[in-house]
């Protein structure tokens, strides 16, 4: 019975958080990009503890946290920026204890919605859209002008998605079914394939 109650209450609380994606601080799921948006002219602020294990390994290997905000343009267009923080060296020779949490990696993303779910008056067609997170690297010096964010260096978050969304009103609440393709060129987390994920949002959480 405990079992049972957990389950039910994970499920609820999914359907009602999983808006967000946890590591990039943009409109999504959890560990996954989706085609919905947010609404015309939505700002929204993000801060979100980090577990190490969701964290590319060069440059974490402990719990960390991240803060950041988006906008969202003309209901297609979301850009943000996403700040990580990590140990870091201060001026000098500084102790292990002043290194602690000191330095912070930032990034920029973008994600264009081409389609929205039921455009042109047809129900059938699913929301498409084509996103990229961490596309350059670089340093707040030298400005954020390098592509080249491959191998194990700067560019942590780096990668390049489509991904498809569609929602099905049921007498449960809204079901969604979410598929996308996610792509890098990094050696410490490399992305190159399909991934789904299907969401409840229950009757008595809609808006």
């Amino acid at each position: 019975m405990r079992r049972l109650l957990l389950s039910v209450i994970v499920l609820i609380l999914s359907g009602s958080l999983a808006r967000a994606q946890f590591t990039d601080c943009s409109s999504g799921l959890l560990q996954m990009p989706s085609a919905l948006m947010q609404e015309d002219g939505t700002f929204m602020i993000t801060n979100n503890f980090l577990n190490r294990h969701s964290l590319p390994a060069s440059g974490w290997s402990y719990n960390t946290f991240s803060y950041g905000f988006n906008v969202t343009f003309w209901d297609r267009l979301e850009v943000g920026y996403v700040c990580t923080v990590f140990d870091g060296k201060k001026v000098g020779t500084g102790s292990d204890r002043t290194m602690i949490m000191f330095n912070q990696d930032r990034h920029f993303l973008g994600k264009f919605q081409f389609l929205k779910e039921g455009e042109f008056g047809l129900d059938w067609i699913p929301a498409f859209v084509v996103g990229v997170s961490d596309p350059t690297t670089g340093s707040s010096e030298n400005g954020y002008v390098d592509g080249n964010v491959e191998g194990t260096g700067n560019g942590y978050f780096n990668r390049m998605y489509a991904a498809l969304s569609k929602t099905f009103n049921t007498s449960w609440g809204r079901i969604g079914a979410h598929l996308a393709y996610q792509y890098n060129r990094r050696r410490d987390y490399p992305l190159n394939g399909p991934c789904a994920a299907v969401t409840w949002e229950p009757v008595w959480l809609e808006n």
